[in-house]
């Protein structure tokens, strides 16, 4: 479920971007 929210605030770009939010967005998502 918090891989969808943090997919969400991205969700503008096309889904490449959201592989490339994983590993950096991962250790963002923890800190939330």
């Amino acid at each position: 479920m918090r891989f969808t929210i943090i997919t969400a605030k991205p969700g503008h770009q096309p889904p490449q971007t959201s592989f490339d939010f994983l590993p950096p967005g991962g250790t963002i998502g923890r800190g939330v």
